[in-house]
């Protein structure tokens, strides 16, 4: 009975695992023209037209509207909305290098999580690039 019990269990909690992705939403949030190439953790992205979306895990993704280029930050999310003509995405310029650093957002600021985690070098500059929210029906 107890072998009969522990297997019901583990097939409900793998079909309760395998419904997770099934859930999660993807919305679009808005749209930015970045000019310059830029990085996300380790991957390149070049400069162009962006749509941005997110989940409600956490994760950014970006995706070029002319190019096959797609890229994933894994952000904080803290509770500092702003409007939404304040909106913008930041970067960090690090030896010569654009990072991103996070997202200004209407339901609050979307941190990169791993460029707040370390200790910038010196003379690293802040860029600001404004986004276009989409409208919503």
């Amino acid at each position: 009975m107890n072998g009969n019990f522990a297997c019901k269990v583990l097939l409900l909690a793998l079909f309760t695992v395998a419904l997770i992705p099934a859930q999660a939403q993807n919305t679009t949030i808005a749209t930015a023209s970045i000019p310059f190439d830029f990085f996300i953790y380790g991957d390149r992205l070049p400069k162009g037209e962006y749509v941005i979306t997110t989940f409600s895990t956490g994760v950014l993704c970006f995706y070029s509207k002319t190019r096959d280029a797609v890229g994933q930050a894994f952000t904080m999310h803290g509770a500092e909305p702003v409007s939404s003509g304040d909106a913008k995405l930041v970067f960090v310029r690090i030896y010569d290098q654009y990072r991103f650093a996070s997202f200004y957002a209407k339901d609050g600021v979307w941190r990169n999580s791993t460029i707040y985690q370390t200790e910038l070098p010196p003379g690293v500059t802040r860029h600001n690039v404004p986004v276009t929210y989409l409208s919503r029906d």
